[in-house]
């Protein structure tokens, strides 16, 4: 696709980066589009083609969020580029913002009224939300100005063919509308796949059924990503009669929240051979859409729903009585209220149940459990046990009395990894995966090294820290403005920082310390602030809404520390 738009002056090195990505993309190879891309944007962050190029890169390695964003930026910077509008509706059709995307596709037809790909989009925006007669008018202007074009002429196909089910269903004739819904999908007659087809039509139709991946091999997303889901269909955000059909995608990373899941939710391992078909299957009551609707949002509560509802899972009472051993056994009497610590290490990409490929990738997140000595100290001075926790660390944590090393300990399973964060007074450490299984028992939840401020989870009622960014070329800290300007505060990547320039430093031993206080007391309600403290943080939080994207945020109720605030000079200039 040729990109029609006026090059900026003197970025000719970035318009040759720029040319060497669109081959690396056109050759399979989005890894290296990207890192030449970042070189493009590096000399011409405002140029709308290399948001462009860099928004189809990120979609290719299955960066979202990131890629919407890109799109997002390009659309902005060039909103009269048809193409830009469409690419940036498939990541709003992706993220499922279907009114958004919607939106972008008609400017797009608005703009170029006889370009086929943006009737091409909308109908199938539009077959997905099962508006047929207008996905049908749409699918046939872009064959009238298209018309070898093979996808559209298939996506007609099944506009006809779901048209010959839904005359089916309104003349009930069960039998007959599977079987055109067989057809439509390519199955043959002995596909055993069949089965979950013919019941659901010969059964009453009585709500929107919905084939569910469940996030099963990284602990964040299956807790953070179904819990999540849940609360948005309590809300009535997936309409009213949903009915939700699961299946594990192994490996498992953790048996006991699994086993939690599978006796609160309908878990089919089978329906994982059928899931795939349901992206051609247009989202009717009596029908199961396709793609995973708990993808999308993943586990940002951008609109609070899990703050102040009710956990959905729940421990038996064998289960409670097993953990209640389990801690008096630990040194921890019933009773004595305890927090749970961890921080996220290189340990924790290794290992055979892990799915990530490129273990330096998130090397940014790390951080180092020695700095929490002190903090951990105070939380038992304070009267709290403090337990480290993680299925895999590098090394031992031995801090004092009252602290105990859970994690490198044969007190250590899946069942109480789930028990410890279900029933801890808080959580105090790193944004690993663990967090979400706090969250989704609604423990509180105080960040330490939150790495990419772009992204801090906002809707999260306690203070949190940063890891602070030193700018080499600067030789100083940069700002809280800097950091947003620049880039890097949406920084995902460990390469990214070294590319910019950026050392990322962890948060000091006092740092924590002075957060473990703060959150003690607010829990307590015993906190005192004074009024340059809620200056401050009044003025953190003016400047983070001002640059922060609106597709990661919402609702604001966290913190950022006050002592962080009030002992990091000049950040917030």
């Amino acid at each position: 696709m040729s990109i029609q738009e006026n090059q900026q002056p003197g970025v000719s090195a970035a318009e040759r980066a720029l040319a060497e990505a669109e081959a690396a993309l056109g050759a399979d190879n989005p890894k290296r589009a990207r890192a030449l891309l970042r070189t493009a944007l590096a000399g011409a962050p405002d140029s709308a083609a290399f948001q462009f190029a860099y928004g189809r890169t990120l979609l290719a390695l299955g960066c979202h969020e990131e890629a919407r964003d890109a799109f997002g930026k390009a659309v902005r910077l060039a909103p009269d580029v048809p193409a830009y509008r469409v690419s940036f509706g498939d990541s709003l059709r992706i993220m499922s913002s279907m009114g958004e995307a919607r939106e972008q596709y008609l400017e797009a037809i608005r703009l170029a009224p006889d370009q086929a790909e943006g009737h091409f989009r909308l109908a199938l925006l539009l077959f997905r939300l099962d508006e047929i007669p207008l996905a049908e008018s749409h699918a046939r202007s872009a064959q009238a100005i298209a018309p070898a074009d093979a996808a559209i002429g298939e996506l007609l196909a099944r506009i006809r063919a779901w048209k010959e089910v839904q005359d089916c269903l309104a003349r009930s004739l069960p039998t007959q509308a599977a079987e055109a819904l067989r057809q439509m999908l390519g199955l043959e007659p002995e596909d055993a796949r069949l089965l979950p087809i013919q019941l659901l039509f010969t059964q009453e139709r009585g709500g929107d059924y919905r084939i569910q991946e469940l996030c099963s091999t990284a602990i964040g997303h299956l807790a953070g990503n179904t819990e999540l889901y849940l609360a948005e269909c309590d809300a009535g955000l997936h309409g009213e009669r949903v009915q939700n059909i699961f299946f594990p995608n192994p490996p498992i990373c953790n048996t006991q929240l699994q086993q939690m899941w599978d006796r609160t939710l309908c878990v089919v391992p089978a329906a994982k051979d059928i899931f795939p078909l349901w992206n051609r299957i247009p989202s009717a009551s009596h029908a199961l859409p396709g793609s995973g609707y708990m993808r999308p949002r993943g586990t940002r509560d951008t609109r609070g729903l899990l703050h102040g509802s009710k956990p959905h899972l729940t421990f038996t009472p064998e289960e409670e009585a097993l953990g209640a051993e389990t801690l008096e056994r630990m040194g921890i009497p019933s009773g004595r209220p305890f927090v749970c610590i961890h921080a996220r290490d290189q340990a924790y990409t290794q290992g055979d149940s892990h799915t990530l490929t490129d273990s330096d990738f998130h090397l940014y997140r790390n951080g180092d459990i020695e700095r929490m000595a002190p903090a951990a100290r105070e939380l038992a001075r304070r009267g709290y046990a403090v337990v480290r926790i993680g299925a895999r660390q590098e090394m031992p944590f031995s801090a004092g009395p009252g602290i105990m090393d859970y994690a490198m300990s044969p007190f250590r399973t899946d069942f109480m990894d789930i028990f410890l964060l279900g029933h801890c007074a808080f959580y105090f450490g790193s944004d690993s995966g663990v967090c979400n299984v706090a969250e989704i028992f609604r423990r509180p939840v105080v960040f330490v090294n939150f790495p990419v401020v772009g992204a801090a989870l906002t809707w999260n009622p306690m203070p949190f820290i940063m890891k602070k960014q030193w700018s080499i070329a600067k030789g100083r800290y940069l700002t809280l403005k800097e950091i947003f300007q620049g880039g890097s505060a949406l920084f995902m990547e460990s390469a990214l920082y070294e590319q910019a320039g950026i050392r990322l430093e962890e948060n000091t031993a006092e740092e924590m310390l002075a957060l473990a206080v703060e959150a003690d007391e607010r829990l307590k309600g015993t906190r005192t602030g004074s009024g340059a403290d809620e200056a401050r943080q009044e003025l953190f939080w003016s400047i983070f809404k001002r640059h922060a994207s609106p597709y990661l945020h919402g609702v604001y109720r966290a913190l950022i520390g006050a002592a962080f605030l009030r002992d990091y000079p000049g950040f917030l200039d």
